[in-house]
């Protein structure tokens, strides 16, 4: 699927998701649609449930945005 020019996959199941984005500006971007989701509908994510992580070229990214819990697996 493309969202305003970028490729974006997402996986959901009932209130399980799987994002898949390009860059950190994609991640911005996802960030900014849960905020508004959330505004919304009174729901919530749990970032203390929450994981990300950095695949690729970058893998070796140290940085960890936005409070989620990042990983390497």
């Amino acid at each position: 699927m493309k969202v305003c020019g970028s490729p974006e996959v997402v996986s959901q199941y009932a209130d399980d998701a799987t994002n898949f984005v390009k860059n950190e500006r994609s991640i911005c971007h996802l960030v900014r649609v849960i905020r508004k989701y959330e505004q919304g509908s009174g729901a919530k994510l749990n970032t203390s449930k929450s994981e990300a992580m950095w695949l690729g070229r970058w893998r070796a990214n140290g940085a960890s945005p936005f409070g989620l819990n990042w990983v390497l697996k």
